[in-house]
């Protein structure tokens, strides 16, 4: 589960049994374009859009990290659009296996900035962590 304290920090506690996706359109990640996040018991998961013609050869990005390896959550409002910072734990040997070129550009022990949640889902975020 997770629980929000005064300045909304989002930290774990026991994982929760009940499995449901959750998922938003639109949500930018730091860096990179906008597209889908999905939470679900297991795993949070962001996949870039493909908007248009001009989108045909780009590479659609997908980043996945396993419920387990999440340290931290933080939201933030700023305006009407929310942000949600997400905290990854470092890897050891056994947790996650990774090819060579994966490594150069692991999240894992770094952090996951997410923005464009409308202000009135942060509701929906704290119950989909929970579910994590």
């Amino acid at each position: 589960n997770w629980r929000v304290g005064k300045s909304n920090p989002l930290t774990m506690a026991a994982p929760s049994s009940a499995a449901s996706a959750v998922a938003w359109k639109h949500i930018g990640l730091h860096n990179h374009s906008v597209g889908t996040l999905i939470l679900d018991i297991s795993h949070l998961t962001w996949k870039s859009a493909v908007t248009g013609a001009s989108d045909i050869d780009a590479p659609v990005m997908t980043k996945r990290i396993a419920a387990k390896l999440i340290s931290s959550a933080q939201w933030t409002v700023f305006g009407r659009m929310g942000y949600l910072r997400i905290g990854t734990k470092p890897i050891k040997g056994g947790d996650v296996k990774e090819s060579k070129s994966d490594k150069k550009q692991s999240l894992y022990g770094a952090e996951l900035r997410l923005d464009g949640f409308p202000e009135k889902d942060f509701g929906k975020l704290q119950a989909a962590f929970k579910k994590l």
